[in-house]
């Protein structure tokens, strides 16, 4: 087989259902699993197929750095997808088609959203809900059917992993969108120009003014819609603005904005949260710690988390995974001041591998008492040990796991 083939295949089995875009995702999804690209397709044959200058074929530019498109037809494309530490954030497409790894593993986060407040075409309130979180292996293929009745997100886990897709052409009418927790979708494209270049000069502006920053970005924020509120404050919370600073900020767009502005704030949290996320992720290497940050990021509950160990690890407890896996984690010093600051950060972290061994926080302070032999008045746990429990369980990434 090769990508020649591949290409009439779609083609002819398109063709025998008279190119009805709403056959194309599963069509697709056959076309790669019959194909198997995953067994004969390499990264250095797709480098060879992008330098190749007998291939003389129009293959438009994807703007995204991680897709390489190996064909362009007039009817669908095939891209390859070259991945190292990009974590693909809750999306939907407005193209038919499916995608196959070709080498690799991947975190493949599965989401519902379901619009409770319209608010414009191209932002919407509602409830974000996970329906899975699984493991994805070389071999395994995806439909994608177009639209926000399927959202998905994604993280690969080996450096470098590949796959291949195949969609058809997109639709027009088709607003792609992001969708962020608790419950928000907002387009998925960059503000406006005027909005970014407001955005440039407030910056300019923060670096030896921050008051007179804050000042024109609690008028702009009054005067925004809420697409426009969401997008600015992203933007402002990279800016230094202190803790006061910052709740004026927050003030003002509670009055302009009313019961959706909490909506809003949520998904800035999540959009930071997502992104540190990330960050954490680039300084690591490891496969197994780039799954759990990656579980981490797309999981809403621990279960989530704990059946991608499971299916990583079947044989061995997940907790038992978790506490090996997060020792070696805050191994590295600039991850464990990221999790837990950088004071006091060696008695959380020992504390954690504890906590996470039991399902309920009387256990876990009891684990935590016997393990590091903690005295404590009638065998009870101590004040102090049942703080740094709260504090865990409150924490933005690890407090999922506990409990």
């Amino acid at each position: 087989m090769s990508l020649a083939e591949l290409i009439k295949d779609v083609h002819r089995c398109w063709r025998e259902v008279g190119f009805q875009d709403d056959r194309f995702a599963d069509l697709a999804t056959v076309c790669l699993e019959r194909s198997a690209p995953h067994q004969w397709l390499t990264l250095e044959g797709i480098l060879d197929h992008t330098f190749d200058p007998d291939h003389h074929d129009h293959r438009e530019f994807n703007p995204c750095p991680d897709v390489l498109t190996l064909y362009d037809g007039p009817r669908f494309c095939i891209c390859a997808h070259l991945w190292l530490d990009t974590a693909v954030e809750l999306h939907h497409h407005g193209w038919n088609g499916a995608f196959q790894l070709l080498s690799g593993s991947s975190v493949h986060a599965r989401y519902t959203f379901r619009p409770e407040r319209i608010v414009q075409v191209k932002l919407r309130l509602g409830e974000l809900t996970c329906d899975k979180l699984e493991l994805l292996r070389a071999g395994d293929t995806i439909t994608v059917p177009a639209g926000a009745g399927w959202i998905h997100g994604l993280a690969y886990n080996e450096r470098p992993s590949l796959a291949l897709s195949i969609r058809a052409t997109e639709r027009p009418e088709q607003i792609r969108m992001e969708y962020w927790r608790p419950g928000l979708a907002v387009e998925a494209e960059a503000p406006p120009d005027q909005e970014l270049l407001r955005q440039k000069a407030i910056a300019f502006v923060a670096g030896f003014d921050p008051r007179e920053a804050r000042d024109r970005l609690a008028r702009w924020l009054a005067a925004s819609d809420l697409r426009s509120a969401f997008h600015l404050l992203r933007f402002a919370r990279r800016l230094p603005l202190d803790v006061d600073a910052w709740s004026a900020l927050l003030e003002v767009g509670h009055h302009a904005h009313g019961e959706a502005f909490p909506v809003i704030c949520g998904a800035v949290g999540d959009h930071a949260r997502i992104e540190q996320l990330q960050a954490l992720r680039r300084q690591v290497h490891d496969p197994e710690l780039r799954l759990l940050l990656a579980g981490l990021c797309f999981g809403a509950r621990s279960e989530d988390v704990f059946g991608l160990v499971a299916a990583r690890r079947p044989n061995e407890s997940p907790r038992e995974v978790i506490r090996a896996w997060s020792d070696r984690l805050l191994a590295h010093e600039a991850v464990a001041q990221s999790l837990f600051g950088p004071t006091g950060a060696g008695s959380l972290q020992d504390l954690f591998g504890a906590f996470v061994l039991e399902t309920s926080e009387e256990a876990a302070l009891k684990r935590a008492q016997d393990e590091f032999d903690i005295a404590t008045d009638e065998g009870a746990p101590d004040l102090v040990l049942r703080e740094a429990y709260q504090a865990l369980r409150r924490h933005q990434w690890l407090g999922m796991l506990l409990g």
